[in-house]
């Protein structure tokens, strides 16, 4: 379910289904959101870059593994 107070005006088809993704799992990466959708790795990578942007998600390292970062819905 979406949130009533997020602007998705001018919003891509993929952010917008990104963000659904990881608004129901609270957290998710890109190989995780690239399964989920079937999306190719340049598509997740705009998408995520758009909700950047529209700053509608944060991006977290996480700390086991430097390398790799999760992301999550900003509040």
């Amino acid at each position: 379910m979406l949130s009533k107070e997020v602007n998705f005006n001018n919003m891509p088809l993929s952010a917008i289904i990104i963000y659904q993704i990881i608004q129901d799992e609270e957290r998710s990466n890109t190989k995780n959101l690239q399964l989920k959708t079937s999306y190719c790795a340049r598509t997740i990578r705009y998408a995520i870059q758009n909700l950047l942007d529209a700053d509608l998600i944060v991006r977290i390292t996480d700390i086991t593994d430097t390398r790799r970062c999760y992301y999550v819905i900003k509040n």
